[in-house]
């Protein structure tokens, strides 16, 4: 049971160690896919996929910026974009 428990414990600290901090400006795009979802493009271009954007903010073409955590070593049904949980999100009034 403690093997299990301590083999556990050091895969957990390692999915963690791989999730990394970023900071995105860009603007939510709404994506007619799989039954449509809501991303994050940034100013780059880069798509992100985010599981945790507020409801009030699904809104296609508005203006955000903040930080979230990169979910690396994870593949979503969606096949789009980064996947990444929002820490902070701040948007801009049309």
């Amino acid at each position: 049971m403690f093997k299990f428990l301590l083999i556990s414990m050091l895969l957990f600290s390692q999915v963690h160690a791989e999730e990394k901090s970023l900071a995105f400006q860009g603007e939510v795009v709404f994506v007619e896919i799989e039954g449509g979802f809501y991303g994050i493009i940034d100013q780059n271009g880069q798509k992100y996929l985010p599981s945790n954007l507020p409801d009030v903010l699904k809104q296609n073409g508005l203006k955000v910026r903040g930080t979230a955590q990169l979910k690396t070593g994870k593949m979503g049904f969606k096949q789009w974009g980064k996947m990444i949980d929002i820490i902070e999100i701040i948007y801009q009034k049309k």
